[in-house]
């Protein structure tokens, strides 16, 4: 599936963020339009380390795999600068499309990379950046779409940014993204140098703007990410709930994920389907013996 035919200018899709297969099938529970794995929350998820470029192609894939295979929706994988030269980038997407990923995002930052919205960021020269695109798109064929980030607003300025996304969509990315925008009115620049759909960062902790759905809209946004949010709304969650246990009194007894939450999370998971397959393999099997 191609990004372009799931994302259009007209009606933004969003893309909610997830970090392993049970918080990619709770955000399409929710009604997620597909989940979005990024370098962010795979890494703090995975390793309890800051987005430095520390994750590896095979750790990435591992968790893209299982993410794709717990949902319906699209997924779109952050595959940072494609891990290595235009040799290693053609094989990371075909291995990301033979994992049922929809779409693999890659940027033009110098490896190792680092988080957009971190200070210190490099980008790799034009033609490397170019080249590393065409690459991501001469292997993707209609099998996966190429989502062409670059990361230069921060280290050369919007103009470099504006064209380094012509060039890449003009090499056949699918979809555009000028990362860490700082005012809207960059986001306009972007929307009128490429036909093609656009993406914007909603992140609640970086450095660009937040805007509302009817904001994207008239933007001409085509996929709002919101890479971080869940990873947030998790991590504090759990801290809360283990201060929760280890400061209750002695005497105290745990009761409350016996009735509702239990019941809740094992149907999220499949066990009732799981169970009835079961019953029906068993019922086959007697009928045949």
């Amino acid at each position: 599936m191609r990004t372009r035919d799931w994302i259009s200018t007209q009606q933004p899709r969003r893309a909610i963020g997830a970090f392993d297969a049970l918080s990619a099938r709770t955000v399409e529970a929710a009604g997620a339009d597909c989940v979005y794995l990024g370098s962010y929350a795979l890494t703090a998820s995975s390793l309890a380390a800051p987005d430095v470029g520390l994750l590896s192609f095979g750790e990435v894939l591992a968790i893209a795999a299982r993410a794709s295979s717990a949902v319906t929706v699209p997924v779109i994988v952050d595959i940072d600068a494609g891990y290595g030269g235009p040799a290693n980038v053609a094989r990371a997407v075909r291995e990301f499309a033979r994992a049922g990923v929809a779409a693999v995002q890659i940027e033009d930052q110098v490896n190792p990379k680092r988080c957009g919205h971190f200070a210190g960021k490099e980008v790799v020269p034009r033609s490397d950046a170019v080249a590393r695109i065409a690459a991501a798109v001469d292997a993707a064929g209609d099998d996966i779409a190429v989502i062409a980030r670059t990361d230069s607003l921060a280290t050369h300025g919007l103009d470099e940014a504006i064209w380094r996304v012509h060039a890449f969509e003009a090499v056949g990315a699918s979809a555009t993204f000028v990362d860490a925008v700082t005012d809207l009115s960059q986001v306009r620049r972007h929307r009128d140098a490429v036909r093609g759909p656009i993406v914007f960062n909603a992140a609640d902790t970086g450095v660009s703007p937040a805007i509302s759905l009817r904001d994207a809209r008239e933007l001409g946004v085509g996929l709002v990410l919101y890479p971080v949010q869940v990873l947030f709304a998790v991590w504090r969650a759990a801290e809360g709930e283990a201060r929760r246990l280890l400061t209750d009194a002695d005497d105290a007894v745990e009761v409350g994920n016996r009735g509702r939450d239990f019941s809740a999370l094992n149907t999220a998971l499949g066990l009732p389907a799981l169970q009835s397959w079961e019953m029906r393999l068993t019922a086959d099997a007697e009928d045949v013996a």
